[in-house]
């Protein structure tokens, strides 16, 4: 999952740095009709990612207070709006929730090293595992790069300016950087609940996650969990929004005039929806799945226009790049058949 995900990363953010164009835009030049059916797919996807977005608000507020997980999300949802109103303190939040990933990743450490499962069965099944469940590459890659996510960071830094100050090595340290934190994470928060789980502790289902780490760490730990899955939730549920409702634009320029208020419906009927679908740990695995589906299409249009529209502007996209595309593209393809097959 992590090699794919460095490979989308890299060939989006690659595409759309040279372009200087929304991916919507470049997929409507490159197939004719392309930019409105990436832009519905995507914002499609955004939604079932936000309805998961806020499950993990209800869940973490669920670990923290102890506050019923249906109650949380709308708590969570009215203020997913309000943030977005007062952009200055939005931002002040997403620092604070990089602070806390980064404690986070300490204490994640701190627990996978008192409780260290078996080093050798580790490092084996992770690299040859004797059962390859499909439906869980698709959740980490749909959850890492799928939908909306792998666009979201190109499209923050054409918003800025700042893209146009960048070389094509920025580009690439950037676009791996953020993959390369959340693989530590993840490694790191497997070995230390697998440590956990060696050890006999049967987690709660409703929360696994919190569960377990109040096991390693007691009570405190549970709360520290809810603190950070709160705020990395109710952060990703504007960043979200934002980048679907930002595709919309293709449809016409009313989209981009009303963009703030979209933006609130957006934040609004996902709220709505998980409230009555509930189930949260079940909607975040689907809402990672799901976004896995929009990957192929979303790369593979991109890879068009690396492949084709880009060579009038003398830019030739790297043909490692462009060949480890087309081979992901194949191979997430491979693994959704494979996995509707092992439900």
């Amino acid at each position: 999952s992590v090699l794919v995900d460095i490979i989308v990363q890299l060939n989006i953010w690659r595409i759309v740095m040279q372009r200087r164009q929304n991916a919507a835009v470049i997929a409507g030049e490159v197939v004719k009709g392309g930019g409105h059916l990436l832009a519905a797919m995507v914002v499609l996807g955004g939604l079932v990612f936000n309805i998961g977005n806020i499950s993990g608000c209800g869940l973490g507020l669920q670990a923290l207070f102890g506050m019923d997980v249906m109650v949380g999300a709308a708590v969570s949802g009215l203020l997913a709006i309000s943030l977005f109103a007062a952009k200055y303190f939005g931002k002040v939040l997403d620092t604070f929730t990089k602070v806390l990933g980064i404690v986070m990743l300490l204490i994640i450490g701190w627990i996978a090293i008192v409780n260290l499962p078996p080093a050798g069965p580790v490092l084996s099944q992770a690299v040859w595992p004797a059962d390859m469940h499909y439906l869980a590459i698709l959740t980490l890659v749909g959850g890492t790069v799928g939908g909306y996510i792998s666009f979201a960071g190109a499209h923050r830094l054409l918003d800025s300016g700042d893209a146009a100050d960048m070389s094509a090595k920025q580009v690439n340290r950037q676009a791996i950087a953020g993959i390369v934190l959340a693989a530590l994470v993840r490694i790191g928060l497997y070995v230390a609940i697998l440590g956990v789980l060696v050890a006999g502790f049967a987690p709660d289902m409703s929360n696994p996650t919190a569960s377990i780490f109040e096991a390693a760490l007691g009570a405190n730990g549970r709360r520290i969990f809810g603190v950070i899955l709160w705020c990395a939730s109710v952060t990703s549920v504007v960043g979200a929004s934002y980048t679907s409702v930002s595709f919309l634009n293709v449809f016409g320029s009313w989209f981009h005039h009303h963009r703030q208020w979209l933006i609130g419906v957006f934040i609004a009927a996902s709220t709505i929806i998980f409230l009555f679908f509930g189930k949260p740990v079940k909607v975040l695995v689907i809402a990672g799945a799901i976004n896995a589906l929009v990957l192929p299409f979303g790369l593979g249009i991109m890879l068009l226009a690396a492949g084709n529209a880009f060579q009038k502007g003398g830019y030739r996209h790297p043909k490692w790049l462009l060949l480890s595309g087309w081979f992901v593209v194949a191979a997430v393809c491979t693994m959704v058949w494979q996995a509707f097959a092992q439900l």
